[in-house]
């Protein structure tokens, strides 16, 4: 699986990142993250649980956390299709 380098990237782009990622992800599937110790992390990890997601820690480098991003089959924002 590829990881998405989001160190350095600054808000709101590394959420404009994720969630692009995570709307290319098929349900059940799971995307890859790098993000940097701090408010990167935890910003990440709460707005992808918020949208229902499970964030998984698969590890660490420095200040650099590698996380894996899975996406709720039932979950998805309704849309215009919806």
């Amino acid at each position: 699986m590829d990881f998405v380098d989001l160190t350095g990237e600054e808000c709101p782009m590394f959420f404009v990142r994720v969630m692009l990622r995570m709307h290319e992800t098929p349900a059940g599937g799971g995307a890859g993250f790098i993000v940097s110790d701090g408010p990167q992390l935890r910003d990440v990890r709460r707005s992808a649980e918020a949208d229902g997601h499970r964030v998984e820690p698969v590890g660490r480098d420095g200040g650099r956390n590698f996380i894996l991003i899975w996406k709720d089959g039932m979950h998805g924002r309704a849309g215009p299709e919806a």
